[in-house]
């Protein structure tokens, strides 16, 4: 059977099997528009006043009648002989056939932007993949909104008709890439979401939340200029437009990116000499097979948003890929904003055990331009004790409180910070058996902290060590147990 496919999502194009129709008439292609979206039959005089409000109702009628008669020739000339016609007339009322050989846009789009809004958990193994395959087959039916640049100057009731069909279609469309590119950005593949995100522009060049998606997405890559661009980009656009500024929180992550360093600079990697030569550096190359650890990850990591504290370990043997999960989600969770603090456990450091906490707390130092961030000068005296480089800064510490009986529970305090923080331990080199503590916080750390810890698995040659004794695990469970009596 002959099918008739109608692309309406962009400017109409319609196809009767393979061959593209061109019609005589802007009125023909919107009356076959028309019939075929809005389904069902339709009485002959309500579609004449439509479609020829200028005419009176003889001649209204016979514009109609002339109208069909054109469409039913275009449908003829790929006709095979015996095969039902696509138009539906029974007396008075008109129709188009709505069965298998009406193929429009519409139709799948609408199913995909259905999966997309159920607002379920995100899905694992295969129901992903399909997902998947569903919304980016939708995505690429879309050239532009819903009958782009086409409007019928005599019809008011027509272009009434688009418009809030424009609108109705413009959500959907909306509600497809705004998933794929989450569903994108979960899993790690932050190259398939970055282009998802620059269609989803190309489509609605308004759409401030697709800004910062994308410059979320390419300042996780490492690629700051890439983020300040498209920031710039929404400003000019919204400017020459609408005659508006980007919103608050559109203008604060581009101040954040603008004042906060890359963890990955990007980096231009030369061409390679043959088909089958590895990256230089393992880390960068594609981040695949790790779709269900990574968005367990975010998972917990917006659970401790918004003021859970989570556990997470991450076991394996060596080389199995636990430093660059770890790592490619510290670089997401500084894309969203967290404060990143990041210090490494090396076998070296044994007579050191608090050389992780001293490197976090660098990192943290490096970032605050003025004591008042990170603490009363009390607590930053307790913590020149780690870092003597702070009487340097603060020449006018007092000096730190001595009491012998409270020696032994004396326990590291912590700074405030206004938005989420992760902290990263690792260790310094593959092979060797790594710590890895984040801890995430909007507020004081003790209250939303999460403690993300790696380490390689047991061998007759390398038996595991538990790393529940580090210093790193210690403070993060007395921060956990101040925050439950808390």
């Amino acid at each position: 059977m002959s099918q008739l496919h109608l692309s309406l999502l962009g400017e109409p194009l319609v196809k009767h099997d393979e061959r593209t129709l061109t019609f005589s008439t802007r009125k023909a292609l919107a009356l076959l528009v028309y019939l075929a979206v809005e389904g069902g039959l339709h009485p002959r005089k309500t579609l004449s006043e439509a479609f020829w409000p200028e005419l009176d109702a003889e001649h209204g009628r016979a514009a109609l009648r002339a109208t069909l008669l054109e469409l039913r020739r275009l449908f003829e000339r790929t006709h095979e002989a015996g095969e039902p016609d696509h138009l539906r007339i029974e007396r008075d009322l008109l129709g188009i056939a709505q069965d298998s050989s009406l193929v429009l846009d519409l139709c799948l789009i609408e199913s995909a932007s259905k999966l997309a809004g159920r607002g379920v958990a995100a899905p694992v193994g295969q129901a992903r993949e399909e997902l998947l395959a569903r919304l980016e087959q939708a995505s690429r039916l879309v050239r532009g909104p819903f009958l782009a640049g086409f409007s019928l100057r005599d019809s008011q009731f027509f272009d009434d008709w688009s418009s809030q069909h424009r609108e109705h279609w413009h959500l959907r469309v909306y509600q497809v890439f705004d998933a794929l590119s989450m569903l994108y950005e979960q899993g790690g593949e932050v190259e398939r979401a970055i282009e998802t995100v620059s269609r989803w522009l190309r489509f609605d060049s308004l759409n401030e939340e697709g800004y910062r998606r994308l410059m979320r997405l390419r300042f996780s890559q490492g690629d700051r200029v890439g983020a300040l661009r498209a920031y710039s980009r929404c400003h000019i656009v919204l400017a020459e437009e609408l005659q508006v500024e980007p919103e608050p929180e559109t203008v604060a992550l581009a101040k954040r990116i603008r004042h906060t360093a890359p963890l990955r600079p990007v980096q231009v990697r030369p061409p390679q000499t043959s088909p089958g030569q590895p990256p230089a550096d393992l880390l960068d190359g594609p981040f695949l097979g790790r779709t269900a650890e990574f968005g367990a990850l975010i998972e917990r990591y917006q659970q401790a948003h918004v003021g859970r504290p989570q556990l997470v370990l991450i076991q394996g043997e060596s080389g199995i890929g636990k430093t660059r999960l770890s790592t490619e989600f510290v670089r997401w969770a500084q894309a969203q904003g967290a404060n990143v603090l990041a210090g490494r456990a090396l076998p070296t450091g044994s007579q050191l055990p608090y050389r992780p906490l001293m490197n976090v707390l660098r990192c943290r130092l490096e970032q605050e331009q003025t004591p008042d961030g990170l603490g009363s000068p009390i607590w930053l005296a307790e913590l020149a004790r780690l870092l003597p480089e702070l009487r340097e800064r603060y020449p006018d510490l007092p000096a730190p409180a001595i009491c012998p009986p409270l020696r032994r529970t004396r326990r590291s305090g912590t700074t405030a910070c206004s938005r989420p923080s992760l902290a990263s331990f690792g260790d310094g080199r593959p092979g060797v058996r790594s710590c890895c503590c984040s801890m995430m916080c909007s507020g004081p750390i003790p209250r939303h902290s999460t403690c993300c810890s790696t380490w390689q698995g047991a061998s007759p040659n390398n038996p595991r060590r538990c790393c529940c004794s580090s210093p790193c695990l210690r403070a993060v469970r007395a921060a956990s147990r101040s925050s439950r009596a808390g």
